[in-house]
């Protein structure tokens, strides 16, 4: 998947639903707007066809445009929600992500639910700004929910991976031992390679050269380095190495990127 790109570019409506047993809409569609809705409190469900979604406290469900469903309190414990209606422009990955179904994120969370009611309370409110900070903060959501739901982050040992794909990031211009790091992450060398290259679709060597790849090709297009200059203030000791790994990541030699 290409990197998961979105921009709000409008909210349409919110709405603080305060709990109703009695609560029902046997027909929602939107034909242009995305619809993100959170359980406050209580139960619902929602059905799809012949597919029941049942959800509960701090539950999120997201329905892009053009999916038609119906929606029922639960009589019992009926719930409270916020529902908000949207606009997104997509690009990458975010395309693949969000034009499901539905998506469905269980017990999202108490920050993700305290912005749900931040943005509730500028709504209603429409103070100065207020449309601004409300797309920042839904933005804030849809980044919160995709990072949980990413790959990684339901592999073993995640914390550790990600400690050490951060820790690659920060000095990735240095000499990086990848054994003596799984050594660090209390892994076996070649476990850590299996699990990195599983949750990052790239081995730890292959990440540390394409951070080195993506520095060296900025450097060279803002003009302001040579192609030795790039190479070094990039990681690299091998002009010539330099040279071969950035036609192969990046499709030309980098003398030519320079002279762009």
């Amino acid at each position: 998947m290409n990197d998961i790109d979105f921009l709000v570019t409008k909210i349409n409506r919110v709405i603080h639903r305060k709990p109703s047993p009695n609560w029902h809409n046997d027909r929602l569609f939107y034909e242009s707007e995305y619809n993100i809705v959170i359980v406050l409190d209580g139960k619902a469900k929602y059905i799809i066809n012949s597919e029941e979604i049942n959800v509960k406290k701090n539950d999120i469900v997201i329905f892009p445009p053009r999916i038609a469903r119906a929606g029922y309190s639960d009589k019992i414990s009926p719930w409270e929600f916020i529902t908000i209606n949207f606009n997104l422009e997509l690009n990458g990955g975010g395309k693949e992500f969000f034009n499901k179904g539905y998506l469905l994120f269980e017990n999202a969370g108490a920050s993700i639910r305290s912005r749900f009611l931040d943005i509730a309370y500028l709504w209603e409110g429409k103070n100065a700004l207020y449309s601004v900070k409300c797309r920042n903060l839904i933005s804030d959501i849809l980044y919160e929910l995709i990072r949980k739901s990413l790959p990684h982050n339901r592999i073993p040992h995640a914390e550790k991976l990600e400690a050490a794909r951060t820790y690659i990031q920060a000095n990735f211009r240095d000499k990086i031992n990848v054994e003596e790091l799984a050594e660090r992450m209390g892994l076996s060398a070649s476990y850590f390679r299996k699990l990195f290259t599983r949750a990052y679709g790239q081995s730890p060597q292959q990440y540390l050269i394409s951070l080195r790849i993506n520095t060296a090709y900025d450097l060279l297009v803002s003009g302001e380095v040579n192609v030795g200059e790039a190479a070094s203030l990039s990681g690299f000791d091998d002009i010539y190495y330099f040279s071969t790994l950035f036609k192969k990541q990046i499709g030309m030699p980098p003398s030519k990127v320079a002279k762009i």
